[in-house]
């Protein structure tokens, strides 16, 4: 499934197979470091992912929050932006179905690279 900007939506398992890659990962702030260059995040399929900012943000990192970066190891992302959403909008999203729908996307993608391979 390929966010807006054309970047693939990724959930905390896959980050090891885009590592090097520019993702977009969905989820929940779990705790934002007191200096504001880092954060941790739960995403939609409940893994804990280290977010670390390229600035400083004074912004209150809380709520469901969607990264766009890079993926640095199969737990840690840099940061490129960032959107916090208003707790108004999300206070009934189901991360449970959206994960399904990101892992579906990934096996429609395997699907068509497989055949692409055999043409």
């Amino acid at each position: 499934m390929l966010a807006p900007t054309g970047k693939p939506r990724i959930n905390s398992q896959l980050m090891e197979k885009y590592q090097g890659k520019i993702v977009c990962l969905l989820g929940t702030v779990t705790e934002a470091d007191a200096g504001g260059m880092s954060f941790k995040m739960k995403a939609s399929d409940e893994g804990i992912v280290t977010v670390t900012l390229q600035e400083q943000t004074q912004e209150c990192l809380t709520g469901v929050i969607e990264v766009m970066g890079k993926v640095t190891s199969k737990s840690t992302l840099l940061c490129n932006n960032y959107v916090l959403f208003p707790s108004e909008l999300t206070e009934k999203f189901d991360f449970s179905q959206y994960n399904e729908a990101v892992l579906l996307m990934h096996k429609i993608e395997i699907g068509r690279a497989s055949c692409r391979e055999r043409v």
